[in-house]
């Protein structure tokens, strides 16, 4: 899939750690796979036609397969017994890691969320020298770094995304913001107090309208079905003396 001359000067990054500057693997190819419906055909009993429902569209979009990646790497030692240590090293730092950002150098500004499920010798050159392969399950879409410049646009195999940003409001300040989703968002949300033990908001308007207040006992982040962020220009008003309340808005782009 990618020139393995081109592959050798980068790496990924996984779980805090490089692969070419902190483990000293050279990357000889890769495949971040591509992008597949999901179906869920369900026959409908007591016909005598071959009737079927899909599924996969009852919530009016479509849902897809996760995404499988894999990456090859050569490894190379001064004897047999490094060459054992630093493998054990290599598995140890890629399946121990839950699910995780997972950046791929050759694709600027996206990453993908991943778990690794395996990780396997493929060749020996001899003992101290060899190829290993280390495969990913990851979600179908990657993510983007920040917001694009443009509003989001149709489903697109090669560089499907995720937009993403966060605000913070503070008592008594009207927060300005744009959404480039192209529907509502319920955005996740934080209460953070200046004894970081979440507070109360107790005055909360959006987009012109007043809706329920807050009370939070920590910072963990959750949902409120009545906060809810349209498509362009948005404004926030809080009222929360020491308080503050952080949004952040993340979307898929289908």
């Amino acid at each position: 899939m990618y020139n393995s001359k081109t592959l050798g000067r980068h790496g990924i990054k996984f779980g805090g750690r490089d692969s070419r500057r902190d483990m000293e693997l050279i990357l000889t190819d890769a495949d971040i796979g591509s992008v597949q419906l999901k179906t869920v055909d369900v026959s409908i009993p007591y016909n005598n036609r071959p009737l079927s429902f899909d599924f996969s569209q009852i919530c009016g979009e479509p849902i897809y397969q996760p995404r499988k990646l894999r990456f090859e790497f050569a490894m190379t030692a001064p004897n047999a017994r490094m060459w054992q240590d630093k493998y054990h090293n290599v598995c140890e730092w890629l399946m121990r890691q839950p699910r995780s950002d997972l950046y791929f150098d050759v694709i600027r500004d996206y990453h993908f969320t991943a778990r690794c499920d395996s990780v396997s010798i493929g060749q020996m050159y001899n003992d101290h020298t060899g190829r290993f392969t280390a495969t990913f399950t990851a979600n179908p879409l990657m993510i983007s770094e920040d917001y694009a410049d443009t509003p989001w646009d149709l489903f697109n195999f090669s560089d499907d995304c995720m937009n993403k940003g966060s605000i913070v409001a503070t008592h008594g300040q009207e927060i300005q913001f744009y959404s480039y989703a192209d529907r509502d968002i319920i955005p996740r949300l934080s209460v953070r107090s200046l004894n970081g033990h979440g507070g109360v908001i107790g005055y909360i308007v959006l987009n012109g309208e007043r809706i329920s207040s807050i009370e939070r006992i920590d910072e963990r982040w959750f949902q409120k079905d009545d906060f809810i962020v349209h498509p362009g220009n948005n404004t926030l008003l809080i009222r929360g003396v020491f308080t503050q309340l952080a949004v952040d808005l993340t979307e898929e782009v289908l």
